[in-house]
């Protein structure tokens, strides 16, 4: 089934049954990674940035970052606690440096004033 098929429900499924968490801005649904690695490309990130991912899901855009642009820092921030355990996991498996990291918080009280590209989606 397509993408655009499928319902919210489905999309999030994997991530808490229903993908709703009162807390969250939006549900969780990934991104293909062909678009990260556009929208890098668009930032024209390199390796002096520092990135952050408002609503970081399953941490793609960060290690995308890492392996797409070498960005010396990358923070996502995310509510989901399930989301968190699997980002941070992620940016084990995928080798990311330590100054990649997941924030378990509100995005709307990050701190944002030290990073040079925002994604948010």
């Amino acid at each position: 089934m397509p993408a655009e098929e499928l319902e919210i429900e489905e999309w999030c499924a994997p991530f808490g049954g229903d993908g709703v968490d009162d807390r969250s801005l939006a549900p969780f649904a990934t991104t293909p990674d062909a678009r990260i690695i556009e929208m890098l490309r668009l930032a024209q990130v390199t390796s002096d940035d520092k990135v952050v991912d408002l609503g970081a899901g399953d941490g793609k855009v960060l290690c995308l970052a890492w392996h797409h642009s070498k960005a010396q820092k990358a923070t996502g921030y995310e509510i989901n606690d399930e989301l968190v355990e699997t980002a941070r996991q992620k940016l084990i498996d995928e080798g990311c440096p330590k100054t990649y990291t997941i924030v378990n918080a509100d995005v709307m009280e990050a701190d944002l004033s030290d990073f040079s590209v925002i994604f948010t989606w």
